[in-house]
């Protein structure tokens, strides 16, 4: 049964809260709520460690919405606030953003409120997983560093039949075996190895004599009790005149804890990917909806207040030829301001891209690069759209797309080609400028100091389209990106 949300509402109309909660309700969202009106209370409320999620109006008689965030953000950074007004300008809302709002719904489009608070809550738990998984991947490379710094070693003298002489008495805690069994030869170093590795452990031995006369090998021994240990065996090998060994100078160390160190590394890794995933649709899923929003509202309003302007404009007088002229010039205006819109919109989410297919979309995308920056352009698309299913479509147009924002914004390049190529299943993704370049191990680090994803946003679409990618550069010299993706033939768009 889900858990009832904790809601702290700063509202000094309790009829306003009702009307929140009655929102709520509608959106199958359970609930108890607790409404404040002043400072005194909110802050009492706040040390109780009280709400899951804080909704506030944003004026209130004696205490202002943006002075209760600055308090909620010092005693509970994480709980998601979002102001619910109803006379907050488009300045204050971006204002309060900026500070760290969650959001804002006004009062009359309480309908938007229930997605608000789902949307808040699934982000705040996004972050709350990636910082944990943070946090574990800091404890796990924690770790590897104080083994690697004080993981035992003993050290040993060997022969070629795997009698071994032993230097210290530490090998009784490494193996459960007194020293004097092996120095005695009633125990050779192979009565303690897992015979499965047995293989490896000589050739390791074998390439190293061949080569440099050293190796290093990991392998598993069974200790005394029973206990299979991980070793990291270092050797250096001693021949004499005539080329035969006559004996090993090497170290033993226990390396059971880094190897389970590893593979908390690569599942913290695993969990960080998932989450760069997550973030990558929910970011997906945020463009959409803002670009739904400023074509259907904004879009809409404003073609609503066009044909207001032009109603004015005709009903003027013939005397009144100074108020048509302004009429007709913030016509233009508005024209401009709605093809900007559209364009937008388009960015955020290409309705192209649903309506006619990755391919003309990618046209589109192109085209509209060549008419804002004066480039040769080199263009090789092939018809990709029955390879790949919607949501595969979209991570290749964000590819292409920030390709050539970072061109535009970067390179300064006169020339680009664009290659799009299926060839024995695989489908290569080519972009390349003569561009300024740059250095991409420079760039990966100052985008991952930031907070932005960069060229990392570039590789994870990459590889959850199961692909490579490279991407090459040098300052002076240009760029190309060239991401390569497998096509499953299993998984191609029905009735291709």
């Amino acid at each position: 049964m889900e858990q009832a949300l904790r809601i702290l509402i700063l509202e000094d109309l309790s009829s306003d809260a009702e009307l929140m909660a009655y929102e709520l309700r509608q959106a199958e969202i359970a609930h108890s709520y607790r409404r404040v009106a002043d400072r005194e209370h909110f802050v009492a409320a706040l040390a109780e460690n009280w709400p899951d999620i804080i909704l506030s109006d944003f004026h209130l008689p004696g205490f202002d919405g943006l002075e209760a965030m600055v308090l909620a953000q010092a005693v509970c950074p994480e709980t998601p606030f979002i102001f619910v007004s109803g006379a907050m300008g488009e300045e204050a809302a971006i204002d309060a953003l900026k500070r760290g709002a969650t959001d804002y719904v006004l009062k009359d489009r309480l309908s938007r409120l229930g997605p608000a608070v789902r949307r808040a809550l699934r982000e705040a738990e996004e972050r709350r997983e990636r910082r944990q998984a943070e946090a574990a991947l800091r404890e796990s490379e924690g770790k590897y560093r104080l083994l690697v710094n004080n993981l035992p070693a003993v050290v040993y003298k060997g022969y070629v039949d795997c009698a071994v002489d032993f230097i210290d008495e530490k090998v009784a805690e490494l193996t459960g075996y007194p020293k004097r069994v092996f120095d005695a030869r009633t125990m050779k170093w192979t009565d303690v190895l897992l015979p499965e590795d047995h293989q490896e452990f000589k050739a390791a031995f074998l390439i190293g004599l061949k080569q440099s006369g050293a190796y290093i090998r990991e392998y598993r021994i069974r200790k005394k009790d029973g206990e299979v240990i991980w070793i990291q065996d270092r050797g250096q090998i001693i021949c004499g005149p005539d080329g035969q060994v006559e004996y090993i100078s090497g170290v033993f160390f226990d390396i059971t804890e880094r190897r389970r160190a590893e593979e908390d590394l690569r599942e913290s890794e695993q969990r960080l990917r998932c989450l760069t995933a997550q973030l990558l649709s929910a970011q997906e899923r945020e463009r959409k909806r803002i670009s739904m929003e400023l074509h259907d509202e904004l879009g809409q309003s404003l073609a609503v207040l066009k044909l207001q302007i032009r109603a004015i404009e005709r009903g003027l007088r013939d005397d009144q030829q100074d108020l048509k002229a302004d009429c007709l010039a913030l016509l233009d205006y508005l024209d401009g301001v709605i093809d900007d819109i559209r364009r937008l919109s388009l960015d955020l989410s290409p309705a192209i891209l649903e309506d006619l297919g990755l391919q003309s979309a990618l046209k589109y995308l192109i085209n509209g690069f060549s008419k804002h920056y004066t480039v040769s352009l080199s263009l090789e698309v092939e018809d990709l759209d029955h390879l790949f299913p919607a949501d595969a479509q979209i991570m290749i147009y964000r590819i292409f797309q920030e390709c050539l924002t970072n061109i535009s914004k970067h390179a300064g390049a006169t020339e680009v080609s664009i290659a799009v190529r299926e060839d024995d299943g695989l489908i290569s993704l080519v972009v390349e400028d003569n561009g300024a370049g740059f250095d991409p191990a420079e760039v990966s680090a100052r985008r991952a100091t930031d907070g932005g994803l960069g060229l990392a946003a570039l590789a994870e679409r990459a590889r959850m389209l199961g692909g490579t990618l490279e991407i090459r550069s040098q300052p002076g010299s240009g760029a190309g990106v060239t991401c390569v993706i497998p096509v499953d033939r299993r998984k191609r768009v029905p009735g291709h």
